[in-house]
């Protein structure tokens, strides 16, 4: 092979080597800027999400933490436990992400709330346990009506958990 074809067959190999890995990275994202959406969240490092507004967190139980965060198009809260899996995250004293409720599109005359003083008609939730309602409001106030749609949060599933006719006592 002559000097000028090797020459030419190595920047060849080599820029296809460079489009290779640049696909590659591409298609790897980074922990700390993704997911984009909703879909996906749960393993992942609460505080290497960094893509997602919002600062709300709340501890709702042992080593356990709801946090409320939102992009451009989503709505998100998520169930949080200490990290003791994810080496990277426990060195930020992380949270790890274990379940996500997607909320639906919430109307300008609703408003969402998180509860401790909650109850329904079945008895599922008490006082004390921990839920997320989006309510009815007007002029800035929530109404006292039960809640559109609600969710306990429920430390022992490590779930949301739908609840129909949800009221709260700070509401009424």
């Amino acid at each position: 092979m002559g000097k000028a074809l090797q020459s030419q067959r190595l920047r060849v190999l080599g820029i296809l080597s460079l489009v290779a890995s640049i696909g590659l990275l591409a298609a790897t994202p980074a922990q700390d800027s993704w997911p984009s959406t909703a879909a996906g969240m749960n393993g992942m490092c609460l505080e290497k999400v960094t893509n997602w507004k919002g600062h709300f967190y709340l501890e709702v139980g042992v080593g356990l933490g709801l946090a409320y965060r939102k992009n451009s198009t989503e709505e998100v809260f998520l169930l949080t436990q200490i990290a003791d899996l994810d080496q990277a995250c426990k060195e930020v004293n992380g949270h790890t992400i274990v379940s996500t409720l997607l909320l639906p599109v919430i109307p300008i005359d609703e408003k969402i709330g998180v509860g401790f003083d909650c109850y329904d008609p079945t008895g599922t939730v008490i006082k004390g346990d921990p839920v997320i309602g989006v309510f009815k409001k007007s002029d800035n106030q929530v109404l006292a009506t039960p809640a559109e749609r609600a969710w306990l949060v429920d430390p022992a599933t490590k779930s949301f958990q739908a609840v129909p006719d949800l009221a709260c006592r700070s509401f009424e």
